[in-house]
């Protein structure tokens, strides 16, 4: 059921290419009016001779002059002149008309014929040679007349005023096909013309043809007509026929043609090849691009090289042409055929040009319209057989140091742009924060001495982003709040309420705090009273300071002491003596403590009774013993005087001996002590009691004393005071009263205070401020009360502060050590300095980065990767070198080289090309692997059974349609398609061209829904999109048609001269022009403005080129005759519309300029307001569906300039929803036309919130330098950092800086961003210069002075060029003039004959030593030498058959008869080997060695050909068809005997016959189209 419905879908589409209906010219010829030139009196088969065998030019004379004829055809058709001469009288063909008319006609079929032929690949002009008049069967009575032979030809004129020339085109003169079919319906066959050589011949074709017609009762008539005639849908037609492909339908067997009906995605597909994965996936030598390729073109090659079907939208001037070249060069490296097709010859020419410049031209078929000669077919491939190989020596590889290369400077764009830290700031950023303020604040020429504070920021790297934004928040309410909180010049600290932190503060509040400081004041003033009355008594100094009361309540407390002082005592020098003030008092202490310890124990009266006695008597009795003691009266009598100064009871005696000499010891002490007692009196006399006196009354005193003397001398008292101490004149009840008033003061001020401040939160109590400066204050205070609410809100935002991390910016706030413009940025570098350093210290490449050795990095990376492009042409030629075939000398003649070389020796005669390619397609798709052909042309020439492809490579596929693409797809494995969706749809303009009803050109067809090739399989496979615009060398030629068709993603480059009159869109306003609605349907006004521009265009810049595009045909043709009379008092122009380039003149429409560009495209609407001032919304096709893709077509052919006439604005025309994408395109495109800023700047603009912080820093740096910069310059996809104006030249640029920002790295591949952009914006005449971040943050000094010299060196004039002339050397040469301007002589080059190469084998290599020569008999020989004997012959002469192994054995071994038994022996061990695993043996019994590499041989003669392996004489039809490539099998098996040594016998037949089956079945040999062909390896 699938097949059935794909095969009825097949067939639906060959219908559409079949017209055998009337409607059909080449059926039913009706002469137009307009076009068609009638030949009289001419004979057919004389013109035949004169054009086709002799191929020379012929000439058309009118009948008369035209006698009457309008004013403006006179002006417009004034020439060509017609004149004849004798000599050339032959060359004349004449006509029936007048001169104009025929003057039109030519015109006229020159332009139509060369318009389908650029534009859609086939030839449409044709002279028609007899005629023949026929009938339906149905309605004899109605006869039809029908062309029979045509002769393609072309009109061709080099001037104006010259007369046009007939030629043929070298094109096979060819029956018309569609008649020769329609006459086979009625069962009449037409002879086949075959190659009629003379005159003769044809005349007598001509004869049978009238005698095989006549046999229907029609006619052949001797008729001569040039019209445009098309039968290449009948030619596409058969070429789909079932019948002539193998195994009936294509469909069966063809994936491509199955998508193609049933479009499906593919159920898993591999994931794409993605542009970033570059550098990643694909290594340098693995690439064999001829041409510069961008990351978008390399993914799209590298899926082709996958063998992924693929869908390639290119739009305009996205390097189509340049990929295909490439692709195409991939796939003949990857040992692919190609088969290149294009409708377009430009399209076919750009490509070929390309891989010519590149040296692949020799591997390369053009086989598209007037290259499809078979004489210059034959000379091409003969001299590609010749073309000698270039030296591969001299190739050097640099593809490692390309990836090592690349590898690094990826890593340092790697490491530059990935975020550091989770607030995600990269490297670049944080460059460009450090960069930004280093120089606003230490730099800038309007600070001098200024060093930024740094803030560290803690933890840099965890900090969050909340937190980020959270610290630059409360930054910027500071920062913003302070000149609100701040006078004029005032600071911080100045704040009246700086020191306060009062908490949030209402109106009531402030009224509270305004009391408070009022109590405070009182409780100060009540204080200074107070202190005044003290001081009025003690005539101490009245404190000035809080802490200086302290000092007063002290020294008040010390004056209240009840101490008695005179001068005499403050006056005593000891006191100034510590050490023996230190010294006395211990003394006393020491005698004190004493007396006390004695006193603990006697009574007072001790020290009367001299211890000094007692202790000696009552020792002596101790001396005597107990029994002494007992029994005297005088130790009793002493111990009861002794008990009566004892304290209590009374120890033993032994307690009473230590007590009694301790006394006695205190009285020693106490005379030495007796000596210092007049120096006691002098210090202590008001507390002295003798040796009584307690030691810390002598202590307190002293210390007393000596406060009073360090108050006298510290200024707390007076001179006088200490007069009034002395005289006691300040005793306590004179101070007490006025002390306690001056304590409660203190008190109540104290707490006054305490109160108000603790209101207004001062914690840091400054006690030193003078009781003025508080006042001050205060007053202060009550005079700024309602500023205390903005400083409440001021220190909100300094608590918001305090908690992120920007709270280290507060104490040099509150200190006045930073600014408020300065904060942020403080925070801001301090921030970014700690990620740097964590990032240096994590990133290697950045933190070794160093400008110089990168960039030289840079530098040589662009070199070898230059070098490595220009070097894999030779790689490829190298490899296609390898597989080119030698020429055969004893091929066959119906093999491919025999057919080949045939036609290599053949003068004349030729074979049609053909009935080439199916002969020996596929050796020439060996010599040359890339076909670049028409779908016509692949139909035409390439017969489906002998030419397959690789690949096939669609170009423009948009205006294809499937049904014309399908025989190309059938004779691939994988497509490639490359096209524009964006772009025209397939047109029927071109068919209604050559159509008989000229009058419908206008007239489009809309888009259905199996519309082109690209939209049908689109359906099926991935789509890739190329993106970078390479065309346009200015961006307003690009942008609304990348705005509007392509959603902004083209990366489209700025140009320098970005307002300058000749590059870019321009609009020129013509209102006083009219559109001729409903009569000429032009705009003449307009059209010769259009023609004037032309002229002045090539007078103005001769080196350039041009080209018009209009709305419809009508007004094409307007413009071309206005041209043409310009040019007649121009003739200098007419040569600079034809350049070497190739690209001449032209004026096109909407429907044929695709494809085309031009420096310059001048673009004429036509239509618009009419006689009426009416303008009507009718824009011919531009309202069909489809019509805005036609618009971009028109909009987008021009490289540097393009200008729009119009007599309406886009302003005039009214656009609403019911209005055609065409039209609503149209009015934007003629408003963006008049004001280019009618239209954003691309849909990746960046807002001044995306600035980046390094160029804006530097581009403000040559502000302050007097530069006028632009920054972020470019409308989409890429954009100029900062470009700066040329002060000399408004509008122009004079330089572009880089960074290596966003910009830079929003390529991940090296050659993109390292290589191409630069390379790119250098062509467009930018002066660039790349200014590195990493080096600017380290040497931003030297990095400056470099920026600035390279904008003076660019503001220089250049300085011209002196070249030396030098005299050339004189040679004789010979100038041969032809002897007429329309006869040029092409001189044959001479061919060097190729060396024919033989086929051969390697010869038959006999066994001649083995273990049997050690033996004289052959019965003496052991079985285990005789197998040593049998594997040795075999190693050497295998495969060998076992009869011939006896013949050998027998010659080796000496044997004199090969015996029954030694047979069976010799079969035996030779078994027991097999056996072994040491011989193997075949089907037939031929022996031969494990993992021998076997060849054919040629055999001696005599040799038997059943004793060759079947395996053998496989591998010899092999060679051979490696040779001569398809040869018959008849002559192969002829060929492989002869190669082994055989005569052809029936036996040797027989016997090769099965070696050739044998290899077939094994499928080391293919039977293709009657044909054998070598397997590919």
């Amino acid at each position: 059921m699938y097949m059935e419905q794909g095969i009825a879908e097949l067939e639906e589409l060959r219908s559409r290419l079949l017209d055998l209906t009337i409607r059909n010219n080449l059926l039913n010829y009706k002469p137009s009016p307009g076009r068609s030139i009638e030949v009289i009196d001419g004979d057919p088969a004389e013109i035949y001779r004169l054009l086709v065998l002799e191929e020379k030019g012929m000439r058309f004379y009118p009948a008369s002059k035209a006698s009457r004829s309008e004013p403006e055809d006179k002006r417009i058709w004034k020439y060509p002149t017609f004149s004849k001469t004798a000599k050339y009288a032959d060359l004349v063909l004449h006509t029936p008309y007048t001169d104009i008319e025929l003057r039109k006609k030519l015109y006229t079929l020159q332009n139509k014929s060369r318009t389908v032929f650029e534009e859609q690949g086939y030839p449409v002009l044709y002279l028609a040679l007899g005629f023949v008049e026929w009938t339906e069967r149905d309605c004899s009575g109605k006869p039809f007349k029908a062309p029979l032979l045509l002769i393609p030809v072309d009109l061709e004129r080099q001037k104006i005023k010259e007369n046009y020339t007939l030629r043929w085109t070298g094109e096979d003169p060819t029956l018309s096909l569609s008649l020769v079919a329609k006459l086979a319906e009625q069962g009449v066959i037409l002879p086949d013309l075959g190659h009629p050589e003379t005159i003769e011949e044809i005349s007598a074709y001509f004869t049978v043809i009238r005698e095989t017609v006549a046999e229907k009762d029609w006619l052949f008539i001797p008729g001569i007509s040039l019209d445009l005639f098309s039968f290449r849908k009948f030619v596409m037609f058969k070429d789909l026929d079932p019948a002539i492909w193998d195994d009936g339908s294509p469909l069966e067997n063809n994936p491509l043609i199955k998508r193609l009906f049933h479009p499906q995605a593919d159920q898993n597909p591999a994931p794409l090849f993605q542009e970033n994965e570059v550098d990643l996936r694909l290594p340098s030598e693995r690439t064999f691009n001829i041409l510069d390729a961008d990351s978008s073109q390399i993914a799209v090659i590298e899926e082709a090289k996958a063998g992924r079907n693929l869908v390639v939208e290119g739009p305009p001037g996205t390097g189509k042409s340049q990929t295909i070249a490439n692709m195409i060069a991939e796939m003949l490296a990857n040992g692919k055929t190609v088969l290149f097709v294009s409708e377009k010859m430009a399209a076919l020419e750009v490509v070929k040009r390309r891989l010519d410049a590149a040296g692949l031209s020799p591997y390369c078929l053009e086989l598209h319209s007037q290259k499809a000669k078979k004489t210059d077919l034959i000379r091409e491939l003969e001299k590609s057989l010749q073309h000698p190989s270039p030296d591969a020596s001299c190739l050097t590889s640099a593809h490692a140091q390309i990836d090592s290369l690349r590898s690094e400077l990826n890593g340092y764009c790697n490491e530059i742009k990935t975020p550091i830290g989770a607030c995600g700031f990269t490297p670049y950023d944080l460059f460009g924060i450090r960069e930004q303020y280093r120089y606003e604040f230490e730099n800038s020429r309007y600070r001098t001495n200024y060093r930024l504070q740094k803030i560290p920021v803690e933890n840099a790297v965890e900090l969050t982003p909340d937190d980020y934004k959270a610290a630059l928040s409360a930054l910027q309410e500071i920062a913003s709040y302070l000149p609100v909180l701040l006078k004029d010049g005032e600071s911080l600290s100045e704040h009246p309420w700086a020191m306060t932190r009062p908490g949030t503060i209402l109106p009531r509040d402030q009224d509270d705090i305004r009391e408070l400081v009022i109590a405070y004041q009182d409780k100060i003033q009540n204080l200074q009273i107070a202190m005044r009355a003290v001081s009025d008594l003690t005539d101490i100094p009245v404190p000035r300071s809080e802490t200086e009361v302290s000092r007063l309540i002290e020294t008040c407390r010390y004056l209240l002491k009840e101490y008695s002082v005179t001068i005499d005592i403050l006056k005593n020098p000891l006191w100034g003596n510590q050490a023996e003030m230190n010294r006395l008092i211990a003394n006393m202490q020491d005698l004190y403590d004493h007396s006390s310890r004695i006193l603990a124990n006697f009574t007072p009266e001790i020290f009367l009774r001299n211890p000094a006695r007692l202790y000696s008597e009552l020792l002596a009795y101790s001396e005597k013993g107990a029994f002494g003691k007992l029994f005297s009266g005088g130790y009793k009598k002493l111990k009861t005087e002794i008990a009566e100064y004892y304290v209590g009871s009374m120890p033993e005696d032994a307690k009473i001996l230590s007590d009694l000499k301790d006394a006695r010891n205190y009285l020693t002490a106490r005379d030495e002590w007796e000596q210092d007692k007049g120096v006691y009196l002098s210090l202590f006399a008001p507390v002295w009691k003798d040796e009584y006196t307690h030691p810390d009354s002598l202590r307190q005193y002293a210390a007393w004393v000596l406060a009073v003397l360090t108050m006298v001398q510290e200024a707390l008292i007076t001179p006088h005071t200490i007069e009034l101490l002395c005289s006691g004149k300040i005793t306590s009840s004179t101070l007490t009263p006025l002390f306690e008033k001056l304590e409660k003061a203190v008190i109540a001020h104290s707490e006054a205070r305490d109160v108000l401040f603790t209101r207004l939160g001062i914690l840091d109590q400054d006690t030193e401020q003078t009781f003025a400066s508080v006042r001050k204050l205060t007053d202060v205070w009550i005079t700024e009360i309602d500023r205390l609410s903005e400083w409440s809100t001021f220190l909100t935002y300094a608590e918001t502060c305090g908690k992120t991390t920007a709270a280290p910016v507060l104490p040099l706030l509150f200190t006045d050590k930073i600014s408020a413009e300065a904060l942020i940025p403080a925070y801001l570098t301090g921030y970014a300095d700690a990620l740097l350093k964590e990032a240096y210290r994590v990133r290697p490449l950045l933190a070794r980065f160093a400008q110089a050795p990168h960039e030289l990095k840079i530098k040589t990376f662009a070199e070898y990767d230059r070098a490595a492009i220009s070097a894999n042409a030779a790689r490829i030629i190298q490899k296609l070198d390898q597989k080119i075939p030698e020429i055969y000398v004893g091929a066959s003649r119906d093999s491919e080289m025999g057919v080949l070389t045939g036609e290599f020796n053949r003068k004349r005669g030729h074979m049609s090309i053909r009935t080439l390619m199916t002969k020996a397609g596929g050796l020439i798709q060996q010599i040359k692997p890339c076909f670049m052909m028409s779908p016509l042309s692949v139909a035409q020439y390439l017969d489906p059974r002998s030419v397959r492809f690789d690949i096939i490579i669609f170009d423009e596929a948009s205006q294809v349609r499937p049904e014309d693409a399908l025989g190309a797809l059938m004779r691939g494995r994988q497509l490639v398609v490359m096209g524009d969706s964006r772009q025209l749809p397939p047109t029927t303009f071109f068919d209604q061209i050559a159509g008989p009803n000229e009058d419908d050109e206008e007239s489009v067809a809309g888009i259905g829904d199996m519309e082109s090739l690209l939209h049908v399989c689109k359906q099926s496979y991935p789509t890739r999109r190329l993106r970078w615009h390479y065309r346009s060398r200015h961006e307003s030629l690009i942008a609304l048609s990348n705005e509007e068709f392509y959603d902004g993603s083209l990366m489209v480059f700025p140009s320098p001269r970005h307002e300058t009159p000749d590059l870019g869109l321009s609009f020129v306003h013509l209102p006083n022009t009219i559109y001729e609605r409903g009569k000429s349907g032009v705009n003449k006004g307009e059209a010769q403005a259009v023609a004037k521009s032309v002229i002045e265009y090539y007078l103005k810049y001769p080196d350039k080129t041009l080209g018009v595009a209009t709305f419809s045909t009508r007004q094409q043709e307007a413009i071309r005759h206005e041209v043409d009379v310009l040019l007649r008092d121009h003739p200098e122009v007419e040569m600079l519309m034809r350049p070497a380039n190739g690209e001449n003149f032209f004026v096109k429409n909407l429907e044929t300029v695709q494809g085309d560009e031009r420096d310059t495209m001048l673009i004429s609407i036509g239509y618009g307001f009419d006689e009426n001032h009416r303008l009507s919304r009718n824009f011919g096709p531009l309202n069909q569906a489809g019509g805005e893709r036609r618009l971009n077509v028109l909009i987008t052919r021009a490289r540097e300039r393009c200008v729009v006439f119009s007599n309406f604005r886009g302003a005039d025309l009214q656009i609403d929803p019911d209005s055609s994408s065409g039209v609503a395109a149209l009015s934007r495109f003629l408003t963006y036309a008049e004001d280019r800023s009618s239209m954003t700047s691309g849909s990746d603009f960046r807002g001044m919130d995306d600035t980046e912080y390094f160029p804006e820093s530097v581009a403000v740096m040559l502000e302050d330098y007097g530069y006028t910069v632009s920054r972020n310059i470019g409308c989409a996809g890429f954009r100029i950092d900062i470009a700066v104006s040329d002060p000399k030249d408004p509008g122009v640029y004079m330089a572009g800086i880089l960074c290596d920002g966003s910009n830079y790295w929003s390529s991940e591949v090296a050659r993109d961003r390292d290589r191409l952009r630069s390379q790119v914006l250098e062509g467009l005449g930018w002066h660039l210069i790349r200014i590195w971040s990493a080096e600017w943050f380290q040497h931003p000094v030297s990095c400056t002075k470099i920026l600035l010299d390279f904008l003076e060196e660019v503001q220089k004039p250049a300085e011209p060029v002196v070249v030396p002339v030098t005299e050339p050397p004189k040679e004789e040469v010979q100038e041969t003039t032809p002897a007429s301007p329309e006869l040029i002589i092409e001189e044959t080059p001479v061919i060097k004959q190729p060396a024919y190469a033989k086929v051969k084998v390697e010869p038959y290599v006999f066994c001649t030593e083995c273990d049997l020569n050690k033996y004289h008999q052959f019965s003496s020989v052991p079985d285990s030498v005789l197998a040593t004997a049998i594997l040795q012959i075999v190693s050497v002469e295998g495969p060998i058959s076992l009869s011939v192994l006896h013949a050998r054995i027998k010659e080796l071994g000496s044997v004199s008869k090969m015996t029954p038994a030694i047979k069976k022996k010799i079969a035996s061990l030779a078994e027991d080997e097999v056996n072994a695993d040491r011989l193997t043996v075949d089907n037939e019994g031929f022996y031969s060695v494990p993992q021998k590499e076997l060849a054919a041989r040629e055999r001696p003669a005599k040799w038997s050909c059943s004793d060759v392996s079947l395996l053998e004489i496989g591998l010899a039809a092999e060679v051979i068809l490696g040779k001569q490539f398809a040869t018959p099998k008849s002559d192969l098996v002829r060929q492989t005997a002869l190669v082994l040594g055989f005569k052809v016998t029936a036996p040797v037949k027989e016997r090769i016959e099965m070696g050739i089956d044998a290899a077939i079945s094994t499928g080391s040999i293919i039977a293709e189209g009657g044909k054998l062909i070598r397997a590919a390896e």
